[in-house]
């Protein structure tokens, strides 16, 4: 999966005594994403965070540094952020005005929700043109490199038109890596185009072309829309489409999906390996 997660550190440490040296909101943010703003109150501080991206994104904080201030909710706190909405996340309540006060938050995110109600009735769309019809490498727990996990590898040869399954939002693309091999340590080096779909879930298709994606980020993309051209850069051992579907389970970390596709066979709840599937008639 590309790199899809960020984190958010803002260190402070002000004498609670002098207000005047604190600003009325203290803001940082990361790709101009998510926001993160502390504010003085009379009592202590309140930290708020804004999602000004394209789509829902799960946010989770955790303090590195407490001195004479109490957190009120629990810790850590995770919550979805919709677009465009400030939200207050923490409650600081310091102990004793005369004394100096730090707190150092560690704010991550990811795109979607930490529980997403994915609808698993959904059939996903073959991603390449109708007319084409493309080998199943590896499938669900594959050997090579899916282990665990529910992904599909489409042998695909490279400069094929990668199209859109399922309808959504562009969260992340990477296009300028140029290498492949069998290597893991070349697993961060495949580009890719992330997608969030309306139910908090995220399609991710991997392995396109140097310079071959097609789409930005924050555009909707819905399906059969172009999304660029297949290669054969990162983890891999030849060109190939890999697509999965993911949640986020605990608000950091994801966890693939098992999906359907409709195909010329039906509707298969599951792609077997080393057969060849092309859209319905």
């Amino acid at each position: 999966m590309g790199k899809i997660s960020w984190i958010i550190v803002l260190f402070v440490s002000l004498f609670v005594a002098h207000p005047a040296s604190m600003p009325t909101m203290a803001e940082t943010g990361v790709e101009d994403v998510i926001h993160l703003r502390t504010r003085k109150t009379r009592t202590g501080f309140e930290l708020y965070v804004k999602n000004n991206g394209p789509g829902i994104v799960t946010a989770t904080l955790r303090f590195a540094r407490l001195r004479n201030v109490t957190v009120q909710q629990k810790l850590p706190i995770i919550h979805p952020l919709t677009p465009n909405r400030l939200v207050c996340l923490a409650t600081l309540t310091v102990t004793d005005s005369s004394l100096e006060t730090e707190f150092d938050p560690r704010l991550t995110w990811e795109w979607g929700t930490a529980l997403p109600q994915h609808d698993d009735e959904y059939s996903y769309s073959l991603p390449f043109r109708r007319g084409l019809q493309f080998r199943v490498s590896q499938a669900f727990n594959g050997f090579f490199s899916h282990h665990g996990r529910y992904a599909i590898d489409f042998d695909m040869p490279e400069g094929t038109r990668v199209l859109c399954a399922r309808s959504g939002t562009v969260v992340h693309v990477e296009s300028h890596h140029k290498i492949g091999g069998p290597e893991r340590k070349l697993t961060e080096l495949g580009n890719f185009v992330t997608i969030l779909h309306a139910d908090g879930s995220v399609g991710h298709y991997a392995h396109f072309k140097e310079d071959g994606v097609t789409v930005r980020e924050n555009q909707k993309v819905k399906v059969g829309d172009d999304l660029g051209i297949s290669g054969n850069t990162g983890f891999t051992a030849g060109p190939h489409l890999h697509f999965e579907v993911l949640k986020l389970i605990d608000g950091q970390r994801y966890t693939t999906i098992p999906i359907r596709f409709k195909t010329h066979l039906g509707i298969s709840e599951t792609l077997k390996p080393r057969r060849f599937y092309r859209h319905p008639e």
